[in-house]
């Protein structure tokens, strides 16, 4: 800064020092410090009358733009060094203070003597950590992370330092308070740091969030926390640590609690607002939106949507920024299928207008702080009234036409007719929030998912030979009963489930890049791992998919785009919960066969119709939004085929297979409620007799499931069987799969027990 008072210039003055470690085990005990590093810092005048400075010497800055070029001060007045010397007490006070929290660490460094040493010598030690505080005053003196300005006056000093204290002494007690203790026995998961107290794990972790958890994992291991200072977030990598994250109950881990900022968009009393019981019941109610029979009408209402979309908004030729227009198909899609004529007719562009409203009030603070009063909230709140209001326009009028509205198939006569177990219906509210919920589980991320699909096809076009690409052009050529059948906007659904070499693109793209990089719960009891390591009940347990998908161990080059490593049905090629990208588990993304679906059914309309490029560079993903997408814009040239697809390619008609006929009395087409399960009884011997991918039954708790036309109708089914903990039978009975767990969307599939 210029002080224009001496005529001189003043600048800030830091030393920062990055440790070589910054993964550290942690005690059960109060933390202390080793008496070789229990440091005095040593202070020197260099001439008198002159500010005070840290004696040290250091290595080179990682961020030399923040220390001066020179040791020289300008020359001070008395009350300016009695001010820097209020400021260094409160500097000392400060690092004294994290010492008592810290047994030494990583983070930001003051530089002092250290007592084992002789002679002149300094060296730099560590004093603090990233998860408490250390040398306060210094951090944010040199770091400029609160954006914190040390002033010169007198009084200004004195308050300065009188805040830092109370800063710092509300942490150590904050800290103190919440201090985790592991049984005897037992270990607490060793604690990954960043470079800068108190704020240095939330800065780093906000700005590079997969590097800061991936170099976590690299120094640490599978299992290790980081600590936000309101928050300890226990990360778990790996398929080992996978298993206890999805097959913890609720009452164990709550996935509700991390997700409540969600609440002003869904409502109260709505899925992560509601009681574990009653939310049960909403993620039931929305699962029979998705069963099989009704899926299987919406490809040709997709396809049609579609076709009209490119007809208006595309043409015959131009350019086109993908991210943007698979959004608006997304949402085009999802609202012919799931929302009913109404929403996609009339009131879609005041429905879109208020959707819009609520999707831009989801900001990174309203993680934090739902309800803070921002315009982009207002704005949030404003628009979920009025949507709210929508839906019960839509609800009279069905109520008013009870004739009309039984021919409907949508979500919204689901949601009408479901009870819950104590005999009450749905409110409007809870509809209209239980609808929200279900569109902002799949617009962003099938936008996404799309976008990158035939990103990665049109990269593989232009840069790596064209291989995938064109096997991919070949298969829906083969596909296709007569040429320019998809291009019109009719594509039946048992193309789309003979589509095997796009789904094996769409799951690759959501391997490398799966648009949720993280989930959570809430630890509620404490959770020991079988390697002895304890996490505490309060810590919040994440997984990565973003990370585990690209495990070396699990995948042979992980980095690269490779549809063929989905080649074959293997119960047994991949171990459980190496996959991710929709969960796993009791929570297992409802929506999956949906979204390969929707997915394939828009891709197979576009190629069909147009001859694309990619003109931009491949793009990075999006770190910086809540939901990845690819950083944009991502332009694709486009052109309409002269010649339909399947007439301009040499290829083998395929027919599609004819879907499985199930039984009269069968109920694995239709959803149940507990009360309506089967008490069918069937042997293990029996249940042997299922076990291929044409007929398969599987176990989960003396419950038996028939899982063959879930498989039947979407081919990640077998790798999700995987993911509910599927594993051989006893060597006793060899045959069906044994999960530890189902997800809502199998209860559909239960036929009774086994027969003890």
């Amino acid at each position: 800064k210029s002080n224009t008072k001496h005529k001189q210039a003043s600048s800030i003055s830091a030393r920062i020092v990055l440790p070589q470690k910054r993964c550290y085990n942690r005690r059960n005990s109060a933390a202390t410090i080793d008496a070789a590093t229990r440091l005095e810092p040593t202070w020197q005048t260099d001439r008198p009358g002159q500010r005070q400075t840290l004696n040290a010497r250091a290595p080179p800055d990682p961020w030399p733009e923040l220390a001066d070029a020179s040791t020289r001060r300008p020359q001070r007045s008395a009350s300016r060094v009695r001010t820097h010397a209020r400021t260094h007490a409160a500097r000392s006070l400060a690092g004294a203070l994290a010492r008592e929290v810290n047994g030494g660490g990583g983070g930001v460094c003051a530089s002092g003597r250290s007592p084992a040493r002789t002679g002149s010598e300094n060296t730099m030690v560590t004093v603090c950590a990233a998860s408490a505080t250390g040398d306060v005053a210094n951090t944010l003196q040199s770091s400029g992370a609160l954006g914190f300005a040390w002033t010169v006056g007198g009084w200004i000093g004195t308050v300065t330092a009188a805040l830092i204290v109370a800063l710092v002494a509300f942490i150590f007690v904050y800290r103190m308070a919440k201090k985790d203790k592991a049984p005897a026995g037992y270990k607490l998961p060793p604690e990954f740091r960043s470079n800068i107290p108190v704020v240095g794990n939330f800065i780093g972790f906000a700005s590079d969030p997969l590097g800061f958890v991936r170099q976590g994992y690299k120094e640490c291991g599978n299992i290790f926390t980081i600590d936000m200072v309101a928050e300890k977030c226990t990360f778990l990598i790996g398929a080992d640590a996978h298993k206890v994250f999805f097959e913890a109950t609720d009452e164990e881990m709550d996935q509700a609690r991390p997700y409540r900022f969600m609440k002003p968009i869904f409502g109260k009393g709505v899925v992560y607002d509601s009681p574990l019981k009653k939310r049960r019941q909403q993620m039931r109610a929305l699962g029979r939106s998705l069963r099989p029979s009704v899926i299987k009408t919406y490809p040709p209402m997709i396809a049609a949507e579609v076709k009209s979309y490119l007809d208006s908004r595309w043409g015959d030729s131009g350019t086109v920024d993908l991210h943007k227009a698979f959004a608006e198909l997304i949402i085009n899609t999802a609202s012919a299928t799931l929302l009913g004529p109404e929403i996609r007719g009339e009131m879609f562009q005041e429905m879109s207008t208020l959707y819009a409203h609520l999707d831009n009030g989801l900001t990174p603070i309203s993680v934090f702080f739902p309800n803070a009063p921002t315009a982009a909230h207002k704005s949030r709140d404003h628009a979920r009234i009025e949507i709210s209001a929508l839906f019960s326009r839509i609800l009279e009028r069905r109520r008013a036409d009870p004739e009309a509205a039984e021919k409907r198939s949508d979500m919204i006569k689901t949601l009408m007719e479901f009870t819950y177990s104590d005999g009450t219906k749905f409110t409007d509210d809870e509809i209209a929030g239980m609808i929200l919920a279900a569109l902002f589980a799949g617009q962003h991320t099938s936008s996404i998912v799309s976008t990158w699909s035939l990103l990665f096809l049109l990269e593989d076009k232009r840069n790596k030979g064209a291989k995938v690409f064109e096997k991919i052009l070949d298969e829906i050529a083969s596909l296709e009963e007569k040429p320019g059948l998809f291009a019109s906007g009719d594509v039946p659904h048992d193309v789309v489930k003979e589509e095997v070499e796009l789904y094996k693109v769409v799951k690759e793209a959501i391997r490398l890049h799966p648009p949720l990089i993280m989930l959570m719960r809430e630890v509620m009891k404490p959770i020991t791992m079988p390697d002895g390591t304890y996490i505490p009940a309060g810590h919040r347990a994440m997984v990565s998919n973003a990370i585990a998908q690209r495990l070396p161990e699990v995948f042979e080059n992980p980095d690269e785009f490779d549809p063929s490593r989905w080649d074959d049905f293997n119960i047994a090629k991949l171990k459980p919960y190496s996959f991710i990208g929709f969960g796993a588990g009791l929570h297992t993304c409802m929506g999956e066969s949906f979204a390969f679906m929707q997915v394939r059914t828009i891709l197979t309309v576009i190629l069909s119709t147009y001859e694309l490029d990619l003109v931009t560079p491949f793009p990075e993903a999006d770190y910086e939004a809540m939901v990845v997408p690819p950083k944009g814009p991502n332009m694709v040239r486009f052109k309409r085929r002269e010649t339909p697809l399947s007439a301009s390619r040499k290829v083998e008609p395929k027919v599609p297979k004819a879907p499985k006929a199930a039984a009269a009395d069968s109920k694995i087409d239709e959803p149940s409620n507990a009360a309506e399960e089967s008490k069918a009884e069937f042997t293990l011997e029996e249940i042997a007799k299922h076990n291929t991918k044409e007929d398969l039954w599987i176990i989960v708790k003396d419950r038996v499931f028939d899982v063959t036309t879930y498989l039947d109708l979407h081919q990640g089914g077998d790798n999700a069987i995987i993911n509910f903990g599927g594993r051989d039978a006893t060597e006793a009975v060899a045959g069906p799969q044994h999960p530890s767990t189902v997800p809502t969307l199998l209860e559909r599939y239960h036929i009774g027990n086994v027969k003890k």
